[in-house]
C-alpha cells in the first residue's frame, strides 16, 4: 500500500482474493499458464480416498454436478468398501 497509495485495503483484498481463486481453479500465478491434476492417477487417488474415507481434501469436484455425483458415488461407495474390507478381515483371520 506504501508503493501504490492509490489502492486501497479492500482493492487489495479484492485482488488477493481473486489471485487465490485463479490458483485454485489451476491458474499458476507466476506465469501465463495453467495447470490441470486431474489425470488418471490422481483421479484414481481421489476415488479411493472418498470411499475409503480417507478424504484427504487436496483435490474436490468444482462443479454442483460434480459435487454431487461424488456424494452419490461415497453413498454407495463406503459401505462396499467396508464390506470388502470385512471380508479381507475374514479371509485373512
Amino acid at each position: 500500500l506504501k508503493e501504490f497509495p492509490c489502492l486501497g485495503q479492500e482493492g487489495l483484498d479484492k485482488i488477493l482474493q481473486v489471485v487465490s481463486d485463479a490458483a485454485g481453479q489451476g491458474v499458476a500465478i507466476t506465469g501465463n499458464q495453467t495447470f490441470n491434476n486431474w489425470n488418471w492417477p490422481n483421479a484414481m487417488i481421489f476415488a479411493a480416498t472418498v470411499i475409503t474415507t480417507i478424504g484427504y481434501g487436496n483435490v474436490a469436484p468444482k462443479t454442483p454436478a460434480g459435487r454431487l455425483f461424488c456424494v452419490f458415488y461415497g453413498l454407495f461407495g463406503v459401505p462396499l468398501c467396508l464390506t470388502w474390507i470385512s471380508a479381507l478381515g475374514k479371509f485373512f483371520g
